[in-house]
């Protein structure tokens, strides 16, 4: 079983992916690298590896990232090292993930402009 380490860079880097899924343009790459102990730098190599593996990171004006759904989910063994097992199941999670945010996301939008 392949297990981390609190300070390994793949567990670092499914953090930043998690707290960009579950909280679109919600944090600034200084409030990542505070968040999880590490360098402005860091965080950016970080965004640069979800990029590579085609996540589709982008920010807002007020550079606070999110990372939008694209097809990017089917391409995790670019970016991190897993089994076949587990590169399934994560690879299912996320495709359920994008879903639900994207429903969430639109929904929070709807009640923000008071149209439900």
């Amino acid at each position: 079983m392949n297990t981390f380490h609190d300070d390994s860079p793949k567990k670092r880097l499914l953090l930043v992916l998690r707290a960009l899924l579950e909280n679109p343009y919600q944090y600034t790459r200084k409030q990542l690298a505070t968040k999880y102990g590490t360098s402005t730098d860091t965080i950016k190599k970080d965004m640069e590896e979800l990029r590579n593996a085609d996540f589709n990171v982008i920010c807002d004006t007020q550079y606070r990232y999110a990372v939008v759904p694209n097809q990017s989910s089917e391409k995790l063994e670019e970016v991190l090292f897993f089994t076949e097992s587990e590169k399934n199941t994560l690879t299912e999670a996320l495709k359920n993930w994008f879903f639900m945010i994207l429903l969430e996301s639109r929904n929070f939008t709807f009640k923000k402009q008071g149209w439900i």
